[in-house]
């Protein structure tokens, strides 16, 4: 379920990770006091200023980075980290200029914000499809109340923790910082330092979405990302869930999955995380550009956030019977026992169809021996009869032009009654 991706950022936070995340953290912590930093000006000439750089930033990436091959430019790196600090600075003035601002008003403001910023070689507002998104969180209210935002432009986002202090709102912390230090490593938090848009993969962005507290009454959040390729339906996302300690947000756990801009979708019911993946078959693979069959096979994964940490539930598929084919294709495939989960005639008509398949597909162990039938055209499942007997599968591919698996209910397990193959390799067939 994890994902398996070329930038290898497919590990989970570990001691070290999290060494440095507090690190990174308490040290931008110690460094935005108040006093370290010289009296801001005020008034519109503030707002004015940030708008002209902007203005002057979106303008640059908008012209140099809308095309995927911009994000290896020279300079991009440059200018994405540019645009983060005005970031940052826009949501502390907005907070200052506006102090009784929830969460959804300084969305709202962000917006407008950024839509009344215009191209300065132009006079044309910013492109379309680098419209950039927003989320927020109020973290802590009263009179020094702290926020978490995530800002989203173009391929990459980012998400930071804004707080009051001293009378103005400052940045208290940044993922941007311990991403930085994570990149070498290669793991989970340091994906959110990659700027490369490529095929299946690319930079992340996120929405924060807000989790009950931890047992000590610290503000807790989750970060729903997704990678943005510039070709691919198919790729990898992100979930991560952050607790505020006052001082800096400490990663609770952090994993990347794959998923499809098609079909992708995080629900959360009280404590329970509910995330759409796509699940790995070892017998057939997808297309991964082709609309919602890019999710699939389609599973549900979940998360139990308790109180003091974050339990990992598993997954499970979304449509059963196809990982009964699955697993029914590659236990017979490898001589594996099949008598649990089939009756005797399917695994003699598999054994034969298999058979056929292993001739022009490879033998176990060969570089053909995963995804032996090839790529999924289609399925569907069909009740047997009006009374509501068996499910039959219907499942096309690359391998088998039509097979047919009938499925009965045995308890809890599903039971492969039957199989029938219509295909010029796979001519076996099981009444």
């Amino acid at each position: 379920m994890l994902s398996d991706i070329g930038t290898a950022f497919r590990y989970g936070v570990r001691a070290g990770v999290l060494a440095a995340a507090i690190l990174a953290g308490s040290r931008m912590a110690a460094g935005g006091s108040a006093g370290n930093h010289p009296p801001r000006p005020e008034g519109r000439r503030v707002v004015g200023d940030l708008a002209s750089d902007y203005c002057r930033i979106t303008t640059w990436l908008d012209g140099n980075a809308a095309d995927p091959a911009g994000t290896d430019v020279p300079g991009y790196a440059a200018y994405v980290d540019q645009l983060w600090a005005v970031s940052q600075r826009v949501v502390e003035r907005m907070l200052d200029d506006h102090p009784d601002l929830d969460a959804s008003g300084l969305v709202r403001i962000l917006r407008e914000f950024a839509s009344g910023s215009v191209s300065a070689s132009s006079g044309a507002p910013v492109d379309d499809d680098f419209d950039p998104s927003f989320s927020a969180l109020r973290l802590v209210s009263g009179q020094d109340p702290v926020f978490a935002v995530a800002w989203n432009y173009g391929w990459s986002g980012t998400f930071f923790v804004v707080g009051k202090s001293h009378g103005r709102f400052e940045l208290l912390w940044d993922v941007k910082e311990i991403a930085e230090q994570n990149f070498p490593l290669r793991n989970e938090i340091g994906y959110w330092a990659f700027l490369t848009a490529g095929i299946h993969d690319g930079p992340l962005t996120g929405r924060l979405r807000d989790l009950p507290r931890s047992r000590g009454g610290s503000p807790r959040f989750l970060v729903d990302a997704i990678t943005n390729p510039w070709m691919g339906e198919q790729c990898p996302g992100q979930v991560s869930i952050w607790e505020w300690n006052g001082r800096v947000a400490l990663p609770m756990f952090v994993r990347t999955y794959e998923t499809s801009l098609e079909t992708r979708g995080v629900v959360i019911d009280g404590e329970t995380v509910r995330i759409r993946i796509r699940e790995e078959a070892k017998t057939f693979f997808t297309c991964g550009s082709c609309g919602e069959q890019s999710g699939e096979p389609a599973g549900v994964w979940t998360l139990e956030v308790g109180r003091e940490d974050v339990l990992d539930l598993g997954s499970v598929w979304l449509v059963p019977e196809l990982k009964l084919l699955d697993d029914l294709i590659w236990r017979d495939q490898h001589s594996e026992d099949v008598r649990g989960i089939a009756a005797p005639r399917v695994a003699s008509a598999l054994a034969r169809a298999v058979g056929d398949l292993k001739v022009d597909e490879g033998e176990p162990g060969s570089a053909n021996d995963v995804h032996i039938l090839g790529m999924m055209g289609a399925y569907r499942l069909r009740a047997r009869d009006a009374q509501g007997g068996p499910e039959i599968l219907d499942f096309e591919s690359d391998g088998i032009s039509h097979l047919a698996l009938t499925i009965e209910k045995r308890g809890a397990s599903l039971f492969a009654r039957a199989i029938t193959f219509d295909a010029p390799r796979s001519p076996a067939s099981a009444p």
